[in-house]
């Protein structure tokens, strides 16, 4: 398989088929990204020979008789089929219409029984198609792709110097509902609260965790928030209540007014099921910052 440096996906991806289309990003200028730096060149599509090879070698992992007979040593069943792809590199969707939907030939040339195809992308890449494309790319089989917004606060977006304004995250999401192309976002609520903590001279930032480092997701959530909070603001502190359960509105309730009662938090995030504590904030006359 060809792949170049280290491959990033979603979680929610991790069923999928990762095969490589591009490597490094096209903006390259976030101020809190890091995953690409150690590339030799910012931005490379792969040729379409490189990516034909790799669904070959995938192939085989249905197709070949030791692959077959490995998992009737193991007492498995025949594979059920790459069911979905996930396209790699920081926003593949940049690449041209065509090129594309000659990708997605590809995927489906090769694995007939694929749904659909994701990829990672930047607000600026819808931007660069017409609608017609957009509707070719959802006639294709791109679905599910994630965008990393990070925020719906200008200033945030500026601060990051994402490239786009939060005016340009609802128009081209229209588009895409337009053309029937569904996507996912990633947010960066840490620099958001940071920015909003210097924005009101309040320094103290509550966060109602489901657990803490009991978890690896929780744990890593709330050390990524506070890295994102403090490289905004770094007099802010971070106070965190866990609620020892992934949801449920009353604790989530009291979590968060606790948060505000006793450190005067201003800003309060979250990593549990409910918007309570989002509600919470703006009950107390404070910002909230969830996802």
């Amino acid at each position: 398989m060809h792949f170049t440096g280290t491959i990033w996906r979603p979680p929610y991806e991790s069923g999928s088929l990762l095969i490589e289309v591009t490597a490094g990003c096209t903006h390259h200028r976030c101020k809190f990204c890091t995953l690409y730096d150690g590339l030799p060149f910012p931005f490379r599509m792969s040729p379409l020979e490189d990516v034909e090879a790799d669904l070959q070698e995938a192939q085989l992992y249905e197709t070949g008789p030791l692959e077959r007979l490995g998992l009737k040593l193991q007492g498995l069943d025949r594979p059920e089929g790459v069911r979905r792809v996930f396209l790699t590199g920081a926003n593949p969707f940049v690449l041209k219409t065509a090129r594309l939907e000659r990708i997605a030939g590809l995927v489906r040339t090769y694995f007939p029984l694929c749904g659909s195809i994701g990829c990672f992308a930047r607000i600026t890449d819808v931007t660069e198609k017409t609608e017609d494309e957009l509707i070719r790319l959802a006639r294709a089989g791109y679905d599910g792709i994630t965008i990393g917004v990070e925020t719906g606060d200008g200033e945030a977006l500026a601060f990051m110097d994402k490239g786009y304004a939060p005016e340009d995250i609802l128009t081209q999401t229209r588009r895409l509902d337009m053309a029937g192309i569904g996507y996912h976002f990633f947010y960066l609520a840490g620099i958001a609260a940071g920015l909003k903590s210097l924005e009101t001279g309040n320094n103290s930032i509550g966060y109602v965790a489901a657990y803490n480092t009991e978890y690896a997701e929780t744990c890593s959530g709330i050390n990524g928030f506070t890295l994102g909070v403090q490289s905004a603001n770094p007099d802010a502190t971070v106070y965190v209540k866990k609620i020892n359960i992934w949801g449920n509105e009353n604790l989530e309730r009291q979590a968060a007014q606790a948060l505000i009662d006793t450190y005067n938090c201003g800003v309060i995030s979250q990593h549990c099921d409910s918007a309570q504590p989002q509600l919470v904030a703006q009950e107390n006359n404070a910002f909230g910052c969830g996802y």
